[in-house]
């Protein structure tokens, strides 16, 4: 979350045995998942240990005000928080030379994400652009939603799930997929623009179709009052099927004004799929 505001201590002279008190008080205002949050944190004892050079001790009260965002559900919380710290008795497992081992400047899958369908047997990684925003994994209907943010706008929506087995070798036939598209964009398809079947590492296949079409949406006219308006739509469909039969479907929902923004990152994320295990 970006700080627009610096927290401020105050010094309580109260001194102690083991360092001094002091009361805190102080508000973040920013963004968090591009939802407009305020977090506000306050209270009456701060205890720092001057001898040994560190903070032993808080009571403290956070209340976090948080907006409703694409991937953010809203938050109104209140926390009461009583902290004590002591030094460890051993060192632990973060010492020095673990601290010097991690890069400076790690590679980009040094910075991806993993996401674990356990029932489904699937595993997916992704950027950290990408949030899950929601999944059912365990009863019907089996989805997982996940959502890209970049600067707290959303740029796509991606909706992944489980779909019958083929043979093994085999997958669903793309005449077939374009049928099914056709049939749940009705009215809102266009055009079907790219009609793709490739192979994969792993014996995975790749079934790739991008359609293009309008979904109605509410604007507002130069007065101000609100309109109908056509708001032109790329949906990229996709279906990844391993060597034994088992198949992904996974579709990206995003407006034609974004395609550029969204560049390659969802032929990123299907290709990282795996699925896991035997069947």
């Amino acid at each position: 979350m970006r700080s627009q505001r610096r927290t401020r201590c105050r010094t309580v002279a109260s001194p102690t045995t083991t360092g001094d008190a002091a009361g805190v008080s102080g508000t973040v205002k920013g963004l968090k998942e591009g939802a407009s949050t305020n977090v506000t944190v306050s209270g009456d004892l701060l205890w720092y240990n001057l001898a040994d050079n560190y903070l032993s001790g808080a009571t403290l009260t956070i209340d976090v005000q948080g907006g409703i965002g694409a991937v953010a559900p809203g938050i109104e919380a209140k926390v009461k928080l009583t902290m004590t710290r002591a030094p460890a008795a051993t060192p632990g497992n973060i010492t020095a030379a673990v601290i010097d081992s991690i890069p400076l400047d790690p590679p980009p899958q040094g910075l991806q994400l993993v996401f674990d369908a356990g029932p489904w047997g699937v595993r997916l990684r992704h950027d950290r652009g990408w949030y899950v925003f929601h999944a059912i994994l365990d009863q019907p209907p089996k989805v997982a939603i996940l959502r890209l943010l970049e600067e707290g706008s959303l740029i796509a929506q991606c909706n992944i799930s489980p779909i019958p087995a083929a043979p093994p070798g085999e997958h669903t036939p793309i005449d077939e997929f374009v049928s099914d598209i056709r049939k749940v964009l009705g009215k809102s398809l266009e055009e079907v623009r790219t009609q793709e079947v490739r192979k994969l590492t792993d014996r995975r296949t790749l079934v790739e179709v991008i359609a293009v079409g309008t979904v109605e949406g509410t604007g507002k006219d130069n007065d101000g009052k609100p309109v109908t308006i056509q708001i032109p739509m790329q949906w990229r469909y996709y279906i990844v099927a391993d060597a034994s039969g088992r198949q992904l479907s996974c579709v990206f929902t995003l407006e034609e004004s974004l395609v550029e923004q969204l560049g390659t990152r969802d032929r990123t994320l299907v290709e990282s799929i795996e699925f896991l295990g035997g069947r």
